[in-house]
């Protein structure tokens, strides 16, 4: 066929033959190759071209680096005037590649391909079933956008975003609510359970009923989700393919699922048309369609119908379920508008997040989901903006009794305090919270993400990665899910595997930038310094990056010995939370001698609940680094002596000693004859071995043995177990100088020679990467 030489979408006209672009009236310069890759997207609109097959088309081999294709890509969207967000002409597939989504006005019949539902003759009697339920709102009801502060709540918008229909559905799940113990098995569906929901797409120039539309397919996703018997396919892969337009027999092969349930809204005056259709695999037909005209404000008549007929489809054995009261209609807008901005995970889309769940409250003051909104979002703030842990952990409390106060079942409600929990660092907790929020809906996603994290923070590796592999079987296309499972390899010691996890991560979003920390960490396990901090730099190119790649930063000066750097890295991070800033800081003034300089700034800390342990362990430290031992050891008596069983409590999986060291320290200064000591050392000893058994290998827990049998008065064990760390990688030369545990071997010949090794090795780290 012969190829046009003439296109025109939009404003932008392309003449192949004069080799140009104009955009308006203005003439766009793009090099050669840019201009052949964006003929290859106009020739096959709506196709799907993967990377490899723009690589060997344009440049005739893939012997060029994957960079060199990014920025043509990232070229070709700035001449375009397109938007990698909300994309009009080039959508991004992620982990494959690029489609051309514009429509060309040069044959005004052909449009992209579209994961739509085609028109048809039948007519559901779909249209009045919602009435009884969905009250009508009046056009002319219109409030601005809000612009919440970062705790500041919303004004009330009039655009309708979603609907939350929670269907309850209980399985029978065998659960023992004691900490440390194998407790549940992911959900696994029968097969011919598998639905997929893509993102309803809006046939209009309206941003505002576009988000509606999309927020509509956002809450069937989480409404079918809470079917036991369903598996549904994960937010993130769904979107990463449904919103490059794919056929939705491309999108079922490509998430095994056995439906997928697909809808359009065609603007028209006040009105709008609503094509909805569920398609089943293998079948080129629908296995039915619904059609309806309505007003434009009552979009969301049909949810409650629809949700029951595509369950009676799929699951066809199932006993229709009455639906549960609701929440005023306005309030479940704002509160799927909320969700919108907090699946962005960005301190300002969780400060707008916040405004819209606040709003929610305010309309339905009985709307236990908002609530748990709320919670949900104050912890991601102290997660990725600089609210501090104790506010965080105040305010989720709060918003969570309320919840459970006017929703005993509501499952998100437990999510949500199994975060709170988590990011308090009480992971055995957290446990018992997300069970409880799983056994009440088995699938919902957030649940099944933490848990996964909880069992790793727990030290239950094993179980951490079989969970997040089942996980991964619904949404493998998520990043966040891909690198979850990245940091159960790394902790099992399977760096290729974990590797490969957080390079997928990176592919499928490259501005989460978590996925580059992650990886950072794994290097700085192995004493990898120089790698670490090229990965870091890599970090802070992403869009998605923020304060806490500098805190990172700062962990990985600290290892190289640079205290100094680590210090102005830690003034850097002004945007994260100020316990953790100074957790890093004293860190750095300890290794300079100048602890005291910064004990102040520890004291000045206002403590709550969530940070006081965190305080008062930093405050210890200090002391030990100054030679205040009597202090040191009463602050550490305040955190261990009441709990010895446990063991070191600020185990966190995501900083270069692992938190560990603590328990540690309160041991050495500890009387040898106290009894007290003898029952740390066996805790301490248990709980290595805990970590071992399941399934933790890294270099670091080698160090602990070590310094373990330095505490238990075991020379020749400790100097073969020291060499054995250093062997494996681990790279930390002021562990021994910071941690008291090796006092006793000051002056002896093997623990000078083990300094001198760490000493030498960090010199050439910070020399090399000097040069880089």
């Amino acid at each position: 066929m012969e190829q046009a030489s003439q296109f025109w979408f939009d404003d932008v006209h392309v003449d192949v033959t004069a080799h140009s672009v104009r955009k308006g009236s203005i003439e766009r310069a793009l090099e050669p190759k840019a201009f052949a890759v964006l003929l290859e997207f106009l020739a096959r609109p709506g196709e799907l071209l993967t990377r490899d097959q723009l690589l060997d088309i344009v440049w005739g081999h893939r012997h060029v680096t994957p960079g060199v294709l990014n920025r043509v890509i990232a070229n070709l969207r700035r001449v375009l005037g397109d938007d990698t967000v909300e994309p009009r002409y080039i959508a991004t597939v992620h982990g494959l590649g690029y489609r051309f989504i514009g429509v060309l006005k040069s044959n005004p019949t052909a449009e992209p391909l579209r994961a739509s539902v085609p028109a048809a003759s039948s007519v559901s009697s779909l249209h009045n079933s919602g009435d009884a339920i969905i009250t009508g709102r009046r056009h002319d009801d219109v409030h601005p956008e809000p612009t919440p502060s970062r705790v500041g709540g919303a004004r009330h918008v009039w655009w309708v975003v979603a609907l939350l229909i929670v269907v309850s559905a209980s399985i029978g799940i065998s659960m023992r609510r004691h900490p440390g113990s194998a407790t549940l098995t992911p959900p696994r569906a029968a097969r011919g359970a598998g639905l997929a929901v893509l993102p309803f797409s809006a046939r209009s120039d309206d941003t505002e009923l576009g988000a509606a539309v999309e927020g509509l397919s956002e809450s069937l996703t989480d409404a079918f989700a809470r079917t036991a018997d369903l598996r549904v396919a994960g937010r993130e892969s769904v979107l990463a393919l449904g919103r490059g337009h794919g056929s939705v027999q491309h999108i079922a092969d490509a998430l095994d699922v056995d439906y997928v349930l697909s809808g359009e809204v065609q603007a028209n005056a006040n009105a709008i048309d609503l094509h909805i259709g569920l398609w089943r695999r293998g079948e080129t037909a629908p296995v039915w369609v619904d059609e309806q005209s309505m007003p434009r404000d009552q979009l969301f008549r049909v949810v409650v119908p629809l949700i029951e007929r595509v369950r009676m489809t799929v699951l066809p054995a199932l006993t229709p379920e009455p639906a549960p009261p609701q929440a005023a209609i306005p309030a479940q807008d704002l509160y799927w508008l909320g969700r919108r901005y907090w699946y962005q995970r960005t301190p300002a889309s969780l400060a707008r997040a916040l405004g819209y769940f606040q709003s929610a409250v305010a309309q339905d003051a009985h709307y236990a989901l908002a609530y748990s909104g709320i919670a949900d979002t104050y912890m991601l703030l102290y997660e990725y903006g600089d609210i501090t842990l104790d506010e965080a952990s105040a305010k989720a409390h709060s918003a969570v009794a309320r919840a459970k106060e006017l929703k005993p079942d509501l499952a998100d409600a437990y999510a949500s305090e199994g975060l709170m929990l988590l990011d308090g660092g009480d992971a055995p907790m957290a446990i018992v919270a997300l069970e409880q929020a799983l056994k009440l809906a088995p699938r919902l996603p957030n649940a099944r993400l933490w848990y996964g994290t909880a069992l790793a923070c727990d030290g239950r590796v094993r179980e951490a990665r079989d969970w997040h592999a089942r996980v991964e079987e619904d949404d493998p296309l998520n990043a966040i899910v891909q690198t979850y499972l990245g940091v159960d390899e790394m902790l099992a010691g399977n760096e290729d595997a974990a590797t490969a996890r957080f390079r997928h991560a990176i592919e499928l979003d490259h501005d989460y930038v978590e996925s580059y920390w992650q990886l950072a960490f794994q290097h700085e396990l192995h004493g990898r310094l120089r790698d670490a901090a090229s990965v870091f730099r890599e970090a802070q190119r992403q869009q998605g990056t923020n304060a806490w790649t500098s805190l990172n930063q700062a962990y990985n000066s600290l290892l190289m010995r640079d205290a100094d750097g680590a210090a102005r890295l830690v003034e850097d991070a002004d945007g994260t939370s100020p316990l953790d800033r100074l957790e890093v800081l004293v860190w750095a003034r300890n290794q300079q001698g100048r602890g005291e300089e910064v004990r102040k700034r520890v004291e000045g800390l206002a403590a709550g609940a969530a940070s006081a342990g965190r305080r008062r362990a930093l405050l210890a430290s200090i002391d030990v680094a100054v030679g205040r031992d009597d202090y040191a050891r009463a602050g550490y008596d305040a955190l261990f002596a009441a709990n010895v069983g446990r063991g070191d409590v600020f185990f966190r999986p995501w900083i270069p000693n692992l938190g560990l060291g603590h328990f540690a320290a309160w041991i050495a200064l500890l009387p040898a004859d106290a009894p007290v000591r003898t029952a740390a050392i066996t805790a301490y000893a248990a709980q290595l071995d805990r970590y071992a058994a399941s399934g933790m290998r890294v270099p670091v827990l080698i160090y602990q043995r070590a310094l373990l049998a330095a505490l238990r008065g075991d020379a020749s064990v400790a100097e073969k177990t020291l060499d054995e760390a250093i062997a494996a990688g681990w790279l930390d030369a002021g562990a021994l100088e910071r941690d008291p545990g090796w006092r006793p071997y000051a002056k002896t010949a093997w623990f000078n020679a083990a300094q001198q090794q760490l000493a030498q090795r960090t010199a050439v780290v910070r020399a090399t990467a000097a040069e880089s």
